[in-house]
């Protein structure tokens, strides 16, 4: 029940795969791809050791701070002296990053659990635990 005022509010689209983890680099870029398990299932009643085996995965590929949303870049960047804007190289591949990231979290998550993940769009809103 630990994880019921942190989750409360929370929902994600339902999801049966077993979870996954790697770290996949390419040369053109350096997203980390989650292709190996996570044993532990998140349910009701064992929260803390999920949350052992999730964020030590975290903290191994140093995704930090897509937990705590200390270090996104901005949006858009000044050009032209400031007079206008141009979209960030650097936001672009946060967002892509964070996206698989929040893609990857609820295949940790058993279904009853999942139905209070729905509509959770940011690794952010995971950084409470």
């Amino acid at each position: 029940m630990l994880f019921k005022s942190f989750f409360f509010s929370f929902t994600f689209p339902i999801s049966s795969a077993p979870s996954t983890f790697s770290m996949t680099h390419s040369s053109s870029s350096s997203l980390h791809f989650f292709t190996t398990s996570i044993s532990l299932k998140l349910s009701e009643d064992n929260f803390l050791l999920w949350k052992q085996q999730v964020l030590a995965t975290i903290e191994g590929l140093l995704m930090s701070k897509f937990l705590d949303g200390s270090q996104i870049p901005p949006r858009l960047l000044p050009t032209n002296g400031g007079s206008s804007t141009c979209n960030n190289p650097a936001f672009t591949a946060y967002k892509q990053q964070d996206n698989l990231l929040v893609a990857w979290m609820p295949a940790s998550m058993t279904t009853p659990i999942l139905t209070k993940m729905v509509g959770l769009h940011y690794g952010c809103s995971f950084g409470g635990f």
